[in-house]
Parts: C-alpha cells; structure tokens; sequence
C-alpha cells in the first residue's frame, strides 16, 4: 500500500522520496521484489544502515523521478555518512555529479548537485582533514573537449571550494581519488 500511494505522490511531485521501515517488512517482502515494485513506484534508490553484526538498523529510498545513482558512500567524521554519484532529476544537466549528506539514522541532511548542461558524474569521494570532501569523477560540461577528467572540493557542506578539470579533446574519466 505504501508503494501505491508513493507512485500517486510520484505523478505529481518530483521532489526526492525517502521511505523508511523496519527490517522485517523488508525479509517478509522480499529485496528483490521491494525493489522492482519500488522502481514502478518511481522510487529511484534504496539505503539500508546496519549494525556491525550486518543486522539493519534503517532503510529507506533516495532518488528523484530521473535516473539516479549513488557510486560512493562514506562515513563522516561528524556521524553520518557521505555519498556521491549523478542524478538526472536535479541539476542543469543530462544528469550532474550529486552529493547527499546522510544522518546517521540514514535520513537526507541535505543534497546538492554539480555540474552543467552536459552529463557529470561522481565515482568517487575523500575526506578531507578539514571536514571538507573532494570529489573525481567526469565531467562533458567543460574542460578541453569530450569527456574530462573533474576533481570538485567542497566544504563539509558541500559548498564548492573549486572545481578542476583535466583532460584532452579525447574522452577521459576519472574513477578513483587518493589523498
């Protein structure tokens, strides 16, 4: 039931959806079938907090109407955790690089989206010292041509420091950061 009003919600609204439930509805369910069911509700992601014994803790969807994906996810020094990707349903672009700030109970802080008019993406994320994150992956909405190579630092908000680009008039991507 809770699928069936999420996907009326989803027809007229294209703000981010979250749900959040306990770990037995999920088991009784079935992950595969909660995540196709979730998909033709037009929820886009699913994230799930577990204890060190792996038992879940919290879960619930992230994502808008477009496609989104979220390729890394770390935890932050201030609790919670960090994740990065694309998102197609905010931004300017095809899709842009996405930042999701997580609560340590898996609840959205807040989000922010990266980019151009063209596609942008996030592979990976580092911490920082200073709280601050950089952020690798590629960008086609500058650079040199093509598809190059995007480091972004931002603050431990996800304000942007500055961005770089690296690359030639050939394609390139970027899909690991060490510091």
């Amino acid at each position: 039931q809770i699928l069936a009003m999420a996907a009326r919600l989803r027809r007229s609204f294209k703000i981010p959806m979250i749900l959040f439930s306990y770990a037995n509805p999920l088991f009784r369910y079935g992950y595969a079938a909660l995540c196709r069911d979730a998909k033709r509700a037009g929820i886009d992601g699913f994230l799930v907090r577990v204890d060190g014994q792996l038992q879940k803790l919290s879960q619930g969807f992230i994502g808008g109407a477009d496609q989104d994906e979220l390729w890394a996810v770390k935890p932050h020094s201030s609790g919670g955790y960090v994740a990065a990707g694309f998102t197609g349903s905010l931004g300017a672009g095809a899709s842009d690089g996405w930042l999701v700030r997580l609560n340590a109970d898996a609840t959205v802080a807040w989000q922010r989206a990266y980019g151009g008019t063209g596609n942008d993406n996030f592979y990976k994320i580092a911490l920082l010292p200073d709280g601050g994150l950089a952020l690798f992956g590629a960008t086609a909405s500058s650079g040199a041509g093509g598809t190059d190579y995007w480091l972004v630092r931002t603050d431990s908000y996800g304000n942007v420091h500055w961005p770089r680009t690296f690359g030639t008039a050939d394609p390139e991507q970027g899909r690991a950061v060490a510091l």
